[in-house]
């Protein structure tokens, strides 16, 4: 079973930017990493120096867009809502009681202009995430938002509906 979602918020009414165009027949290069493996794949220690926020910077430099800039607030909000889908289960940008991706956020001192979030369950390798991700237009326009400057990835290995799976969550703001 696997599962990627994205979400995005802003407190902007109203956004004046460039528009992201695709460029025909581009080539994104995905460098890729030898991990430590848990038994899923994944590394669950690396949420600071994940290969994912390489990857999303690759991404972002073959398009001439702004690289990511890894923040512990952010980082630390991802880990928080990462551990909390696995405490609650749930897999949803939204928990149950209400609480958003944003008071996860909010809760570690962050304060942003712009938010979005990216969710993934039940891959074995960081690779497969990203391109999962790339695959997706929400997921995509997340990794890809110029408005972006910042980045923080949580990582969570525990039970979901039974089932020992990684959870990674990729937070992406800026202030």
């Amino acid at each position: 079973m696997i599962y990627i979602i994205m979400h995005e918020r802003t407190f902007a009414t109203k956004l004046i930017g460039s528009t992201i165009k695709a460029i025909g027949g581009a080539i994104v290069i995905v460098l890729v990493f030898s991990l430590s493996l848990t038994n899923n794949g994944l590394d669950i220690t690396q949420a600071v120096d994940s290969p994912l926020i390489t990857y999303a910077n690759v991404s972002r430099t073959d398009l001439n867009i702004g690289t990511l800039t890894v923040n512990n607030e952010l980082t630390n909000a991802a880990q928080a809502k990462a551990e909390d889908i696995l405490n609650n289960q749930y897999f949803d940008h939204t928990r149950s009681d209400g609480k958003q991706p944003w008071d996860f956020i909010k809760e570690s001192g962050y304060n942003y202009r712009f938010a979005g979030e990216n969710l993934a369950m039940g891959y074995n390798d960081y690779v497969a995430i990203h391109k999962a991700w790339l695959n997706s237009p929400s997921h995509k326009r997340n990794i890809l938002n110029n408005r972006y400057n910042e980045i923080g990835i949580g990582v969570a290995e525990g039970i979901y509906n039974g089932k020992n799976v990684v959870v990674v969550v990729e937070m992406l703001a800026a202030d």
